[in-house]
């Protein structure tokens, strides 16, 4: 083999091998977000690098990547000496990221108004269906994530992406406090029926009537949270 060949076979298979980490990294990170969001591991839980690639089947390489990333992105924090850690939130940010949410969601949402297509309609009426099955199981582990999709519908319907980053960004530290939140303080059913009349607003009311009661909506959740760790 000629070495102009032999250079070009060896870029390759660096390029293949960049690909494939690349690849595992996202998928471990991917999972572990997933693990966070859905409250496997709660905030201040100590994650392993080793305990998760074993559990993964991958090198702990990729899984060192994804820990960074996830860092920069705040679900996770490092303490030398002591390891990687979920992040732990407080009730004071928590009550921040509430009231940034309900400004931008209720922009988000705003800027649909007359850009319902009927399959958002269709899919955000299922949610709300879904919803309500579960509430009458009282199945929160279920419920939470469906709650979740109802709002992840409008940010892919909404074309600001700057704006649906941010929003998801803010969404996604709420996560390490919110699913608690929620369950001890929340009604799913009540949840449920807040969200149905969501749509109707969607669909029938003025675009500053939509932008103000996606914003109540979020800050009633926020008075909920509050209330609900002041009481005796």
């Amino acid at each position: 083999m000629s070495q102009e060949r032999l250079s070009s076979s060896t870029d390759l298979a660096s390029q293949l091998e960049i690909l494939r980490t690349t690849s595992l990294t996202q998928a471990v990170e991917g999972e572990l977000e997933r693990m966070i969001v859905g409250g496997e591991l709660a905030g201040g839980s100590h994650v392993s690098e080793q305990a998760l690639a074993q559990k993964l089947g991958v090198s702990r390489g990729p899984v060192r990547e994804a820990f960074r990333s996830l860092e920069q992105a705040g679900l996770l924090v490092s303490i030398r000496n002591r390891g990687v850690f979920v992040r732990l939130i407080d009730l004071a940010e928590v009550l921040e990221l509430y009231s940034v949410r309900a400004a931008l969601e209720g922009e988000m949402a705003s800027s649909l108004f007359g850009q319902v297509t009927p399959a958002l309609e269709k899919r955000l009426r299922q949610v709300v269906r879904d919803m309500r099955k579960v509430a009458r199981s009282k199945d929160f582990a279920a419920f939470y994530p469906l709650n979740i999709r109802f709002h992840e519908f409008l940010a892919d319907a909404c074309t600001n992406r700057r704006l649906v980053a941010t929003y998801r960004g803010v969404v996604r530290d709420l996560h390490l406090y919110r699913r608690e939140s929620l369950d001890r303080f929340g009604s799913l059913q009540g949840s449920a029926d807040a969200h149905a009349r969501l749509i109707e607003i969607l669909l029938a009311e003025p675009e500053a009537v939509i932008r103000e009661e996606f914003r109540a909506h979020v800050l009633t959740g926020r008075e909920r949270l509050e209330r609900g760790h002041t009481q005796p």
